[in-house]
This record gives structure tokens, sequence and C-alpha cells, in this order.
């Protein structure tokens, strides 16, 4: 089965500048994917680009969930977890919906950001840190595991990890009643206590005599 790759904010033709994309942009794209699936994948391009080149994109549209936006609602639900790679490439991060992103995403999906055709992998990494408040809203949906590059991490389903449900804790084992002690012997009141009589015979105090002066 052929992997789905989805690449957002780009056009697979139309001139930019004194050459078509077709030349410059797209072959850095087939690259990158080649280089992760092979030659098994069917690449599609998704711009809200005006109509210019009817060629230009597979789906015109603006991927959001603003209301009235109903090209990009369908989309989505015909399109949930689908994609095995979605690349951004000079999308401003900003600006990015990243829990569309990963509904799109099937199960261990990928999310790369990308620069193509001038943009190194360095001034991407730039741009995504000063997005750096809009990447730290995603980090329950992504694990970074390498540079730009991002995993879809499935236990999130897009929500909040405070709102995932509980995992339910092991059955603990019924409470066993302690044993009872053994039963002590009655308690056998003493004998009461007798003064012992004294073997010498008291001697009473005999006064001192007083001296005279």
């Amino acid at each position: 089965m052929s992997n789905k790759v989805l690449v957002l904010c780009q056009r697979k033709s139309g001139m930019h500048g004194p050459r078509d994309v077709s030349e410059t942009v797209v072959p850095m794209i087939n690259e990158y994917v080649e280089s992760h699936f092979g030659d098994d994948s069917v690449i599609e391009y998704l711009s809200d680009v005006p109509p210019i080149d009817d060629d230009g994109v597979d789906y015109r549209f603006s991927l959001d969930r603003r209301a009235g936006n109903h090209a990009a609602a369908a989309f989505i639900e015909d399109h949930t977890q689908y994609y095995s790679l979605i690349i951004l490439n000079t999308c401003p991060i900003m600006l990015m919906d990243f829990t569309i992103i990963h509904q799109l995403l099937a199960r261990n999906g990928l999310m790369y950001i990308s620069g193509f055709p001038k943009q190194s992998d360095f001034v991407i990494a730039n741009r995504v840190y000063n997005g750096e408040e809009k990447m730290a809203a995603a980090r329950h949906l992504f694990d970074t595991i390498g540079l730009n590059l991002y995993k879809k991490i499935d236990d999130g389903a897009g929500k909040h990890q405070s709102c995932k449900k509980r995992q339910s804790c092991k059955k603990q084992k019924p409470y066993k009643k302690r044993q009872s002690c053994k039963k002590q012997k009655p308690y056998k009141k003493q004998k009461p206590y007798k003064k012992q009589k004294s073997n010498k015979k008291h001697c009473p105090h005999k006064k001192r005599k007083t001296y005279k002066k």
C-alpha cells in the first residue's frame, strides 16, 4: 500500500521567480519523501494560493477550522488518519493548527517542517524557535525525533494530557482480616502486700542533752 504524503503551503507547479517550482522545490520534496518511504509514495499538495495555475495544487483552500470553511471541514473528515507524512514547507508556524495535522496523520505518522528550496534545516529550526509558544501547545501531540521532524503521539488523540482518561488501577486483593491474637490467660489477682516485721526493736529517739552556758 502506497504511503500518502501531504505538502502544505506549497504548489507543485507554477512560476516562482525565473523558474518553475516543479524544477526547484518539487524535486527536493520528492528526494526527502524517498529517503523515508522509497518510491512507493503518493504526494499531494494543498495551498490557498490564487488560482493562477489550475495544476498548481491538488487542494485549494486554507486548512483551518474557521466557520464557513466547508472545504476544509470536508477534507479533514475524509482524510482523518490518512497521511503517513505531512510536510509544512515555509508554513507560518504561528498560524498553524497542529490539532488538524495530528488528526490527518495515520498512526505513527510524521510531520516535517521544511523551507525548500533555500532555507536550511537550521534556518527552519530558528523559525520553529520563534514560534515556540505555538509548538509548546502541541507538545502533547508530537514527539521530537529529529531536526524539525516530529512523530505523532497516538495516545493524545488530539486532546490535552489533562483530558485523557485516567488508566484504571489494578484491582487490589481483598482486604484480609487480621488474625486474632491468642487468648491470654486470665489475670490473677495478687495477694495484698503485707508489711514485714522488723527483727530489730524500734528504739525511741533519745533527747539530746542540753549544755549549760
